[in-house]
């Protein structure tokens, strides 16, 4: 991730559940994915306010990213990826955003497979 002057805030092994894949047998049902974030923190006055509010919730990342996955299907990993790095930033204000999802392989002797995206967004921080 590129370095961010405040800090960034790492969520990982974030469990989510979603309908993926290219062939059709596999958006059927839902697969699980595990999901690593990176988001850069807003600034630096929650230094000095120790006050969530001048903070990204970590709890509500959580949320959005678990609803994002419940409500949609997707073909791609990287699309998957994306489309989550777009919305935290929509929803949080960061703009600089990683996130690593993947999910267990279906080729043996692979654990899993997946896909790692960074995003820096221009623009006011919310």
């Amino acid at each position: 991730m590129a370095s961010h002057e405040f800090g960034v805030i790492e969520i990982e092994q974030v469990k989510l559940e979603t309908k993926i894949g290219v062939l059709a047998w596999e958006r059927e049902m839902k697969q699980t994915l595990i999901a690593d974030v990176r988001l850069g923190i807003l600034s630096d006055r929650v230094f000095a306010s120790d006050d969530l509010s001048d903070a990204i919730n970590y709890a509500q990342v959580v949320a959005s990213l678990r609803d994002f996955a419940q409500t949609r299907s997707f073909r791609l990993l990287e699309t998957f990826a994306h489309e989550a790095a777009t919305m935290l930033h929509e929803q949080f204000g960061a703009k600089d955003i990683e996130i690593y999802v993947r999910k267990p392989a279906l080729i043996e002797g692979v654990g899993s497979l997946g896909v790692r995206v960074r995003r820096q967004f221009g623009g006011a921080q919310k």
